[in-house]
């Protein structure tokens, strides 16, 4: 096992353990129940999904982020390694692209184009490329059906990119340019813009959402269609999910699927990782109709995204823009997604 150091790319996590959601004096409870201190919402328009007594707070204004404040994450590492600096590019979205994991981030001072840093399981990164568009890049998917690369453009748009390009290029273009897809996914800062903040694929199906704040956000299906080496995408349904979510991912436990939300907002929050069993006919996954289970993490959580019994997770904190964040987490983490949905079942 690697000795554990501070700076990080990967760390392996093999359990983890049901915690309630993190709040400090003055934090608002907004709408879905999830945590703000920024923004000033009326009392009125509060509503909880957790259980309110079983809040603890962890915060502690006058100390640095340790994950002593996260005992199941600091217990469960098993293996770390060196990263290497985002400078001023800002981690968002993660992928595994067979043998490879691919990060999207973004130019936090805007003059520059988005990139994909291209990693080796082991950590070890062999290459960096330069996108054609300056977007946030909030995901990132790998579509092995089609051998695409799926990554949200402007407004409400995305492309698709030749998955080999990423191995070996320093600059890639898309394949498929500006799929329009994104009415009713809002911007949650400008309402009169859209905005795919989150992506994932499961077998041939395209989930695009939307980040919203203070009401539930909106997950719109796409079927992937190829005729004759031309790829089309084909609206199928919508549904509602949590506020806050980041990340969206399925997973077959048991022969049953699940769907998992990574949510967070703020350089002082946790995290949380929120499942549902997952049902074609279902609609909402936010209003408390339906039972899920919560896993408490560091603040600032992005993408996530499976790969064989493997979940894993990236964080935003690591970048530059956000080195005097408490919750600094400069690795990817990988937890064993059976012990997460398992709880969902001792539970339920």
């Amino acid at each position: 096992m690697i000795k554990k150091s501070k700076r990080k790319v990967i760390s392996i996590i093999t359990a983890t353990s049901i915690i309630a959601a993190t709040f400090s004096t003055g934090a608002k409870i907004l709408k879905d129940g999830y945590i703000c201190s920024i923004y000033d919402v009326e009392r009125d328009d509060m509503i909880d999904d957790f259980d309110i007594n079983q809040l603890t707070d962890f915060y502690n204004e006058d100390s640095l982020f340790s994950y002593t404040k996260y005992p199941s994450f600091s217990r469960a590492i098993v293996e770390e390694m060196s990263a290497s600096s985002y400078d001023d590019m800002v981690p968002q979205g993660i992928t595994i692209m067979n043998n490879y994991i691919l990060i999207s981030s973004y130019d936090y001072s805007k003059k520059n184009n988005s990139t994909i840093d291209v990693y080796k399981k082991d950590g070890i990164k062999i290459n960096s490329c330069e996108l054609d568009i300056k977007s946030h890049v909030g995901s990132i998917a790998f579509d092995r059906n089609n051998n695409l690369v799926w990554i949200p453009s402007n407004d409400g748009k995305i492309n698709a990119y030749l998955a080999d390009d990423f191995l070996t290029k320093s600059s890639v273009e898309a394949s498929y340019s500006n799929f329009d897809i994104g009415d009713g996914l809002l911007n949650y800062q400008n309402p009169l813009k859209n905005s795919i903040a989150y992506l994932t694929i499961k077998d041939n199906y395209l989930f695009v959402g939307s980040f919203s704040l203070v009401s539930h956000g909106l997950v719109k299906v796409y079927s992937i269609e190829n005729e004759n080496n031309f790829i089309k995408l084909k609206y199928n349904k919508s549904f509602n999910v949590p506020t806050r979510v980041q990340g969206i991912e399925f997973y077959k436990y048991d022969g049953k699927d699940y769907v998992i939300f990574s949510r967070s907002f703020g350089k002082r929050n946790s995290s949380l990782l929120q499942i549902f069993p997952y049902e074609e006919e279902n609609v909402n996954y936010h209003d408390g109709s339906v039972n899920s289970v919560f896993y408490e993490a560091p603040s600032m959580m992005e993408q996530i995204t499976i790969d064989d019994a493997n979940l894993y997770v990236l964080f935003e904190s690591g970048a530059k823009a956000y080195e005097a964040c408490q919750n600094k987490i400069n690795d990817i983490c990988v937890l064993e997604a059976d012990k997460l949905v398992s709880e969902y079942i001792k539970k339920y």
